[in-house]
This record gives structure tokens, sequence and C-alpha cells, in this order.
């Protein structure tokens, strides 16, 4: 009876398994940690998915669009969205919801746009949610993403809906080092005086190029055009660039750091001088300087401020009022 109790949980279990759909991972590779910039591509890599064909959904600001994808033998499947999509997104945050038929292989919730260009999710062909229009979606996407998977609570329903959110940015590249107060020109750090070193931060990810352009402010003049070495990965992805400065005349110069699949965003820049500027020094006051013979020293007229007038009346200035007042008292005593 003991081994029969044995065999019985065990082939309970095992039929638990089999109706369970298996874990699945959903990884995302941004152009920054939990970031995609405009015009960026964005890979999705999902493992576990064991039930056929999966939808993945793209859901953000003014934006809603579906796609399938087919996974390999081993429930693997990437999906890749290119700068031709990407640059259509708007800054905020999105998501990307992965729809796992379950079990069953079949879809028991799906979801179309309506004529009116409302996002309608639906059970079993009904309509179960209304998740507005996909042209008022906001820069947070979260209620809208937690109404579409408590469809897949139904009864009746053994699809799993897994979201990953992340944030779009425009591109953006900007320099760390410091500036000087007067000038706005980039300081850079002690060393060889003719190579300069630039560094900054960017968005952008580390399979992006960025060009550094050097123009010379006076004439316009492009002198410098060159590639920067790979952006390094981080928390915030990193650039630098090393100029030999020596070839170049003392001036000023505007240098610009710049993705080359953008020419109108993601791009900094930055004044510097190659030499010494002459508005950097301190000027200080000229000392006077000595009469020579037969000339008079100048004079320097000193103005001093002057005296407060004081509100109380002057003690000299009342005798008078008082003469008229003791003269007044003995003519009336008088003609009494």
């Amino acid at each position: 009876m003991k081994s029969t109790g044995i065999i019985i949980i065990s082939i309970i279990v095992l039929f638990a398994l089999t109706i369970v759909p298996a874990t699945a991972d959903l990884t995302c590779v941004p152009s920054c940690p939990y970031i995609i910039v405009k015009g960026d591509t964005f890979t999705i890599n999902w493992t576990g998915m064991n039930n056929g064909t999966a939808t993945v959904m793209v859901i953000g600001r003014n934006h809603f669009h579906t796609l399938t994808a087919d996974p390999d033998a081993h429930g693997v499947f990437s999906v890749t969205l290119m700068p031709e999509v990407t640059r259509n997104f708007s800054s905020g945050q999105y998501a990307l919801v992965v729809q796992d038929p379950g079990a069953n292989g079949k879809f028991e919730i799906g979801t179309r746009l309506s004529e009116t260009g409302h996002i309608l999710v639906t059970d079993h062909d009904l309509i179960a949610a209304d998740l507005g229009s996909d042209k008022e979606l906001k820069a947070s996407v979260q209620s809208e993403v937690e109404t579409l998977r408590a469809t897949s609570r139904r009864a009746g329903v053994d699809d799993t809906l897994t979201p990953s959110y992340f944030l779009v940015e425009e591109p953006f590249v900007q320099f760390t080092q410091p500036r000087d107060r007067a000038t706005d020109y980039l300081i850079f750090e002690p060393g060889n005086s003719s190579q300069l070193h630039f560094h900054g931060t960017t968005n952008l990810g580390t399979g992006n190029p960025l060009r550094a352009r050097v123009y010379e402010t006076s004439s316009r003049r492009l002198v410098a055009d060159e590639p920067l070495p790979p952006i390094r990965n981080g928390v915030i992805n990193s650039w630098e660039y090393e100029m030999d400065s020596s070839r170049f005349s003392t001036g000023e110069y505007l240098i610009t750091v710049g993705w080359q699949n953008d020419n109108t965003t993601g791009t900094g820049t930055a004044l510097f001088f190659i030499g010494t500027p002459g508005g950097t020094t301190v000027s200080l006051s000229p000392a006077p300087i000595a009469p020579t013979a037969g000339e008079e020293s100048p004079v320097h007229e000193t103005v001093q401020p002057e005296k407060p007038v004081p509100t109380h009346a002057s003690p000299v200035a009342a005798i008078p009022l008082a003469l008229g007042c003791f003269g007044l008292v003995i003519l009336i005593r008088k003609r009494i």
C-alpha cells in the first residue's frame, strides 16, 4: 500500500509539471541599462518559450504595435527593433509584453485597433478591455499594461503575459570635464600640453559610432574630423577622445562630438583654447604715474559724505520765539 501511494503521488506531480508552462526568462539589451535611444537598435531575448509562436506587444507613449516571433527548438528567440521603428518613439516609458499561448498552444487573449484607434483587448474574440486611444498613451503606461495582464487571469485563459519596462530618451552626448567660469572654455588635466583629452557621457549604446569635429571659430573652418574610440558601457555610457593640438595654431576652437546616425540630435559642443587665452589672466589696477619735472601732480578730490540733517530743532533758533512769547504775556497783564 505504501509503495502504491508513492506511485500515485509521483503520477500527480508529473501530470502537474506537464500542464504548468515552463519558466521563461526575458532579457532586454538596450543602449544603456533600462534606456533606449530614439533611432537606436533595441533587442529582446526570450528563453523557455516551449508553447509555439509568441506575440510581442510594444506599448508606449503615443505608440502601440504587435509582432510575432517563432522560438527555436530550445525555446529561444530574439526580436530586434530597428532604427526605422525606434525613431518613431517618443520620450517616456515603454513596455515590451511577451505573450505565451500556454500549454494548449492557442491564444485566448488578443488585441486589435478599433476604427477610432482604441486598443481593444479581447478574450476569445470578445472585447474584454479598452486601453484607450493609441495616440493618447501617456509617458507612463504601467496601468494599461496591468489592465492587459488582468485579462490573462480570466477563467478559461492559460496565456501568460510578461512585461519588461524601459525608458526612451532623446539621444545626447555631453562633456563631463570642467569649464572655466569666465570664458566657458574646457579645462584639461595637467600633463602633456599638446595632448588634449576630451571625455563625457552618452545614452547611446556601445555599438554606435561617435565622431569629433573641430572648427576654428574665427574662420569657421573645419580643422579636424575623426572617429572616436568605441563607447564604454557602464551605469551611464562614456566616451573619450585624444587630440594632438601641436598641429594647430593658437586660438579659440569649437568641438562637436556627435552620433553619426543623426545629424540633428545627439551632439555635444564645447569651446576650448589652444595656447593661453588673453582673457583668462587677472588684470591688476595700474599704479599711479609719478609727475615729470614741470608738471603738477594730479589733484584727487575726495568727496566726503554729507552729514545727516538733525531732525530736532536748534536751541539758537528757539530764542526769538521765547522772547516773543514773554513780551506777549507782559502786554496781556498790563491790560488787565
